[in-house]
């Protein structure tokens, strides 16, 4: 079906042309204005290109980008036919990291004795959006915490279009002396990911002679290429004295 409504645009711009021109059409894309492609970063995009001459000359059809601003770095523009009547090409585009917010916009033509026609394609890299999904901890939350009873908080980061992550940028203690450690004693950390969220819950139980210490956990987050960073979270726990 491809090939048959390639064939009929093919047959249309040959009746179209004037009996004596020799002239290079586009059969592929065609949009109205620029053709905008939407991708992300490490997310493979590939764009084939029709062109094929119409009456005339047997001076091959070639297509090839603008020299500015050319193709991004790390794409490639490779001719698969190249023939007195018919060229087909590939652009094939892996944005990267540095490409973030990019739209790019290309350049390509067909000539044909020395006239040119181009079509316009923009390529648009989704900047990544992370942010902490409902129910995790906002700013610097504070709870009650009581001896021997299990505490749990989780955060969560969610992406709609990239992995996220999400770990713990300063832990804390500081006993009812005022002694200050860089750590919450004998905690642990669970991990759970998938495609486009991350999760990290942190655990631990006060023990018997933590009464009326404070505990502080604080989680960062964001996309796992490390194009996007959240505000810190923090979350700190009292323990209770024993009555």
């Amino acid at each position: 079906m491809r090939a048959a409504a390639l064939l009929a645009t093919l047959f249309a711009a040959m009746l179209m042309a004037p009996p004596s021109a020799a002239i290079s059409v586009w059969s592929q894309p065609l949009c109205d204005g620029c053709c905008v492609y939407t991708t992300a970063v490490g997310q493979p995009l590939s764009i084939v290109l029709h062109a094929a001459r119409v009456n005339g000359s047997v001076s091959p059809v070639s297509i090839f980008p603008a020299e500015d601003p050319g193709i991004p770095i790390g794409a490639s523009l490779q001719s698969q036919v190249a023939n007195s009547s018919f060229a087909l090409s590939v652009l094939s585009f892996t944005p990267l990291p540095l490409h973030q917010n990019l739209s790019l916009t290309l350049f390509v033509l067909s000539t044909h004795d020395a006239a040119a026609s181009s079509v316009c394609l923009v390529v648009r890299v989704r900047a990544p959006a992370p942010y902490y999904a409902a129910g995790s901890l906002s700013s610097i939350s504070s709870f009650s915490a009581a001896v021997n009873c299990p505490v749990s908080v989780t955060v969560t980061v969610e992406d709609p279009f990239y992995a996220c992550n999400v770990r713990i940028s300063r832990l804390q203690t500081i006993s009812p002396t005022g002694a200050l450690a860089s750590s919450i004693p004998n905690h642990a950390l669970e991990t759970l990911v998938t495609a486009n969220r991350s999760s990290l819950t942190l655990k631990f139980v006060p023990a018997f002679g933590s009464e009326s210490s404070n505990f502080t956990a604080c989680f960062v987050g964001g996309d796992a290429i490390g194009m996007r960073q959240l505000a810190e979270v923090c979350a700190t726990w009292t323990v209770s004295k024993c009555e």
